[in-house]
């Protein structure tokens, strides 16, 4: 759980294109925290304010070229 803000963390084996969103409990698109930006082989970090959310279960939807991974975090206020 998670108040107003929260880090998401995330490795890549390669380079290349990242998009994660985050979406409310019904599978609708809330916002685009990362939208097609290139990054190197690494390991990585960022923040996601949600402080214009109510509380709730939200997803978090990690994609490149040959991954998808679906995260669930819960806002509680």
């Amino acid at each position: 759980p998670f108040n107003p803000t929260t880090k998401i963390s995330y490795s890549l084996s390669t380079s290349g294109y990242v998009l994660i969103n985050a979406y409310n409990i019904k599978g609708q698109l809330i916002e685009k925290l990362i939208n097609n930006k290139s990054f190197e082989k690494g390991y990585y970090q960022i923040s996601w304010d949600a402080s214009k959310f109510s509380s709730g279960i939200y997803l978090i939807k990690f994609e490149t070229k040959n991954k998808q991974t679906v995260k669930k975090v819960t806002l509680l206020k």
